[in-house]
């Protein structure tokens, strides 16, 4: 049996005070289907539009950081296994 896909939802994490207010410093991921959740956080190393693009179009890939630079929680379209996407965005994070 295939596992079922997953939805993917990536959350800001902006920095609120300080010299680099505003900044987009790390992302909570959230990838769930009707049995399971996962959940984990990428820092921001600059490499997200070009992460994002290996999973959707460049354009849609560069909308979805400037969503989220500006502190919008995005779901990205689409479903995929989990293998594909945990923890292959960003910078090194946690579980």
């Amino acid at each position: 049996m295939t596992p079922e896909p997953f939805t993917l939802t990536a959350i800001p994490g902006i920095i609120g005070e300080g010299e680099d207010k505003g900044h987009l410093e790390f992302v909570t991921f959230v990838a769930q289907n009707s049995i399971m959740f996962a959940k984990w956080t990428a820092v921001n190393v600059g490499t997200f539009v070009d992460d994002f693009g290996r999973i959707i179009p460049a354009d849609e890939a560069a909308d979805v950081v400037s969503r989220l630079r500006a502190g919008e929680s995005v779901r990205f379209p689409g479903f995929w296994g989990l293998e594909e996407i945990k923890h292959k965005f960003g910078g090194s994070g946690n579980d």
